[in-house]
């Protein structure tokens, strides 16, 4: 009986335990339940995660270009807060500091100008000297070395387009320059004060950096960055990596109207594959990179261009027009060429073209400069810009559903610049401080020296002009100069990307219709004015620069696939000839190349050299040397290699959306037609050892162009 009554006792108790939690909560209860069960825990999370953001790691993305080609819009980068110092949580306090900031290292900072959150490589630490001549940055008064990817040394910066190797204390990186883009590319020099740092892109000439701000203060770092976290950029596949660059085909074009083709070489690993290198600071010679545009493998894309042929007309307008049409790709990309360079500027207005190039874009009749600029950054667009020989240029990539409003925006400035007067001044004054930076150049003041000899008075002209003509660069001069050769006449229009090509004829035609006059002008080649012999240039240098030429032959001749593989030969990276035979066997120079010099209707083969005054005459001797030997003892191996480099160039970075654009305009340029990759391929691939002697025979080096700049001339040969 006890136990029943306990049983029933027990069955009671529990049913009133029951019926209690079933009984509604108060609105008391139901509050602490929700802080102890959800809030709190949640809470806990949010400050733990916070304080480890705050001071010892975190991820930020990148909105801007600024750091390409190393780190790429959309990427977001991983940073190690507690790389330098030990701060106190949501403050800039530090606690302890272990480390500084050294040359090279990529920073994240708060800019000294507006307290935005950046991030750069560290070029200049406390107690620096630092100087930028013509983009080639000089630290304690010992200037950095610079090269292609396949390692050749690069003397000169001021044309330099494309990715360079730098060499910042050891630490060897890419580096990208694009000469159309306005930039500082002199300044200094400046020291770098105590407890302050020097910052600056890799994108050198499209970066916001110590050169606009400022120094940055120690207590600004926020901390290291040395791997991307991840990549929004779906082609490159969501990959976790180190901060590596993507080094890419080096080019030095002084001007879309004359080609300077420094030919390289070398097998194209994309940036997914040079991830594996986490630390290491340098880059194997034959690591070359495609550009980030389309989103297809090499192969895939020459499968899309298969089926698709650019298109050539005239528009009633007067513009020329080509289209490549290419469906599936995200990017829309167009390059207006204007056919009047340098060539056009008056006798005594030398370095005009130029300054009409840089100002045109410095304010319409409807808005101002920096307006402009506003309504080109609220599409997101990329532009570029340039002045050549023969030809001024502006190039744009966007996204499909903003090329009109694009193509509306450059037809503003090129019909209605106002080119205000103190825009003209500070473009004039900048020429000015760039002719001084031009005497401590040589490698650029001898092709400056070479090309008035090569080229002639007209189209030997240099982009800066001479120092005697700058000051008649007044702003009615600049304006004058443009209301002589701004037509739609003289309008030379490439296009690539998925719009549909009557939509791109449609846009161009009205944006162009009426302007100036639908008369066809500037397609004739200017003449050229070739001085043969030698000339020397005496100036106190350490190493004695040279070059030479002799006549080649153009773009649109059936030889210049021949021209092309041969100088390939002779220059395609550290397994070029020259390099090794010149440069690793003999130790006669600090840099040897060949290229070539293509102004319409002609070429030129150039060979250059910078070795020390008393090797002057033997260098000569072996260029030439090694120049005669191809028609000796060519081996089909050499011309294998110079063959597969330039296939793989063409099937890796030219099959991007804005190689395709600028290729394209290369062709109707040159030869007043497109021409696919497959039919200039198909040339490469059927030169023979036998074609480059016969070429050789064909042009002899009896009538020479040499130029030497340095302490002493050329000895009796």
């Amino acid at each position: 009986m006890v136990e029943s009554k306990s049983s029933a006792e027990e069955t009671f108790v529990g049913g009133e335990k029951d019926a209690a939690a079933k009984a509604p909560m108060t609105w008391g209860q139901r509050t602490r339940h929700i802080w102890r069960e959800w809030i709190r825990p949640i809470l806990v999370v949010v400050i733990v995660l916070s304080t480890f953001r705050s001071a010892v790691a975190d991820w930020n993305d990148v909105p801007t270009p600024s750091m390409d080609p190393t780190i790429l819009v959309g990427d977001r980068i991983l940073v190690n807060k507690l790389a330098y110092d030990l701060k106190v949580p949501f403050t800039r306090y530090h606690l302890a500091e272990w480390g500084a900031p050294k040359r090279g290292e990529i920073v994240v900072f708060f800019s000294p100008r507006d307290e935005t959150r950046m991030v750069k490589r560290v070029v200049g630490v406390p107690g620096d000297v630092l100087e930028l001549r013509s983009n080639r940055l000089h630290i304690n008064g010992q200037p950095l070395s610079y090269a292609t990817s396949e390692g050749a040394e690069v003397n000169s910066l001021r044309s330099a387009d494309g990715v360079f190797i730098e060499n910042l204390d050891g630490v060897k990186h890419a580096v990208q320059f694009t000469p159309r883009t306005p930039a500082p590319r002199t300044f200094g020099p400046v020291t770098v004060p105590e407890g302050h740092y020097f910052m600056m892109g890799d994108n050198r000439d499209n970066s916001f950096d110590s050169r606009g701000f400022g120094f940055v203060e120690r207590r600004r770092i926020v901390g290291r960055s040395s791997r991307v976290a991840l990549s929004l950029d779906s082609s490159r596949y969501y990959l976790v990596g180190p901060v590596l660059s993507r080094p890419a085909l080096t080019r030095v074009s002084p001007s879309s109207g004359v080609r300077t083709e420094r030919v390289s070489g070398g097998p194209v690993r994309r940036r997914s594959e040079l991830r594996g290198l986490a630390g290491a600071n340098t880059l194997p010679p034959s690591v070359r990179g495609g550009a980030r545009s389309g989103h297809a493998g090499a192969g895939q894309k020459g499968e899309e261009l298969s089926g698709f042929r650019a298109t050539h007309e005239f528009l009633e307008c007067g513009a020329e027009l080509g289209v490549m049409p290419l469906p599936s790709r995200r990017l829309m990309c167009f390059e207006i060429r204007i056919l009047a360079g340098m060539c056009e500027e008056p006798e005594d207005q030398l370095g005009l073209a130029r300054i009409v190039q840089e100002t045109l874009t410095k304010g319409t009749k409807r808005r101002s400069a920096q307006e402009l600029s506003d309504a080109f950054d609220a599409i997101g667009a990329v532009r570029g810009s340039g002045v050549g020989r023969e030809t001024t240029s502006f190039s744009c990539s966007v996204l499909p559903e903003h090329f009109e409003r694009a193509v509306e925006l450059h037809a503003e400035f090129l019909r209605e610049p106002t080119f205000p007067p103190e825009m003209v001044e500070v473009a004039v004054e900048l020429s000015r401080q760039e002719h001084l930076a031009l005497a401590d150049d040589p490698q650029e003041l001898l092709d400056k020296h070479l090309s008035r000899l090569m080229l002639g008075p007209v189209l030997g002209r240099h982009e800066l002009g001479e120092p005697q003509t700058l000051d008649a660069l007044t702003p009615e001069a600049v304006a004058g100069h443009w209301a002589r050769i701004g037509c739609a006449g003289r309008l030379q229009i490439s296009a690539a990307g998925p719009v549909e090509p009557e939509r791109i004829r449609g846009v161009f035609e009205t944006a162009f219709a009426g302007w100036g006059g639908a008369a066809r002008a500037g397609r004739e080649p200017h003449s050229v004015q070739f001085t043969p012999g030698r000339t020397h240039f005496p100036k106190e240098l350490e190493q004695e620069q040279m070059s030479l030429a002799f006549a080649g032959v153009g773009i649109t001749d059936e030889k210049y696939a021949v021209q092309r593989v041969m100088l390939g030969v002779l220059s395609g990276g550290m397994s070029g000839r020259l390099f090794t035979e010149v440069r690793e066997k003999q130790g006669l120079v600090y840099w040897v190349g060949a290229w070539q010099e293509t102004p319409r209707g002609c070429g030129f083969i150039l060979l250059g050299a910078s070795t020390t005054p008393e090797r002057c005459d033997q260098t000569y001797r072996t260029l030439f040397r090694e120049l005669d030997r191809l028609g000796e003892d060519l081996a089909d191996e050499e011309l294998d290699r110079a063959k597969a480099t330039i296939t793989a160039r063409v099937q890796t970075r030219g099959y991007t959306t804005r190689s395709l654009c600028a290729e394209l305009a290369d062709d109707l340029f040159y030869r007043g037609r497109p021409m696919s990759h497959e039919e200039k391929l198909a040339r490469v691939g059927a030169v023979t050892a036998e074609d480059i002697r016969a070429f050789l025979e064909a042009h002899p080096r009896d009538r020479l162009c040499v130029v030497t700049l340095g302490p002493r001339a050329l000895g009796v040969i």
